[in-house]
């Protein structure tokens, strides 16, 4: 290669360096512009970006507490016949307390942001619902609703199972209940503490914890549920659909219960559990073997 080639190039590796720098330091002030528009919205953007949250908020909590309706379904142990009662209890619950909920939630207006909202990073600032009499009938009915479960649950649980012969507690924790229950538990005092009039209703705090850990938990707990039922549930058998929940000492619902106490118990019970004949066979061969020993350690 010609040298002054050479020389010009390397004379030109700081200009390069330089433009690189140059580059990489504008990454910063377009972050910050693209950070700056995207958390910037005028009203119309604030109003349409509440309406989704609301919306996709409230099918979460729908298809969430449709769960444990279903498991409900699974604890009552009843025919194929009664979950279409079920679905139509839930939905006449459902039905008017979201779209109540709804119509309270679409009606929050987007307002200009004040300096304390705009300091704060704040993209949106609304005004108070304008229907909260529509609120407080939807929170009386998903009370409502909510108690109505938990009762059931809790009758179902102390009336069918009391009788049983194995542990209570630990069929409730393998099959799922206790997640049942503690949705129920968490819904009820959720909507309590809603509850228009209420002297709980009046501490802000309590109301913000509740209704954090109810939104926490009710997804937690029924997706931990959904992947019990999946482990467990067979839809192919009416059987199977009620061991779903409580296992009721059946050999099927023993072999699909999935507990790994009790499939390890079962192993143990059928690997030391060797027949009588068998055992007799094992002893003769055990005395031949002997025998045989002896009279060559005579020899």
């Amino acid at each position: 290669m010609d040298p002054e080639v050479v020389t010009q190039a390397i004379a030109r590796v700081p200009v390069y360096y330089a433009l690189e720098l140059r580059r990489f330091a504008q990454l910063p002030g377009i972050a910050a512009l693209y950070y700056h528009c995207i958390l910037t919205f005028d009203d119309e953007g604030c109003e349409a970006l509440g309406a989704v949250m609301g919306v996709a908020g409230i099918v979460t909590r729908i298809f969430a507490e449709g769960t444990l309706w279903v498991c409900l379904y699974a604890l009552l142990q009843v025919k194929p016949q009664f979950f279409r009662l079920l679905v139509v209890a839930f939905l006449v619950f459902t039905i008017p307390a979201y779209v109540l909920n709804g119509m309270n939630i679409m009606s929050q207006r987007a307002i200009p942001q004040n300096i304390l909202d705009h300091l704060l990073g704040y993209p949106c600032n609304f005004r108070k619902e304008q229907h909260p009499d529509l609120s407080a009938i939807s929170v009386y009915i998903a009370f409502a609703r909510t108690s109505l479960a938990l009762i059931v649950g809790l009758v179902t649980l102390v009336v069918r199972y009391r009788k049983q012969n194995h542990n209570l507690i630990r069929v409730i924790r393998r099959e799922g209940g206790m997640y049942y229950i503690s949705v129920s538990i968490l819904l009820f005092f959720s909507c309590l503490t809603s509850a228009p009039n209420n002297p709980a209703s009046s501490s802000t705090k309590h109301i913000a914890l509740v209704w954090s850990l109810q939104l926490l938990f009710t997804i937690v707990f029924t997706d931990r549920l959904l992947l019990r039922m999946k482990k467990v549930d067979d839809p192919g058998t009416q059987a199977v659909i009620s061991t779903l929940v409580f296992d009721h000492g059946s050999d099927q619902s023993r072999s699909l219960s999935g507990g790994a106490g009790e499939l390890g118990e079962g192993v143990l019970q059928d690997d030391g559990d060797v027949p009588d004949q068998e055992e007799g066979e094992i002893v003769a061969i055990v005395e031949t073997t002997e025998k045989e020993l002896g009279k060559r350690v005579e020899v």
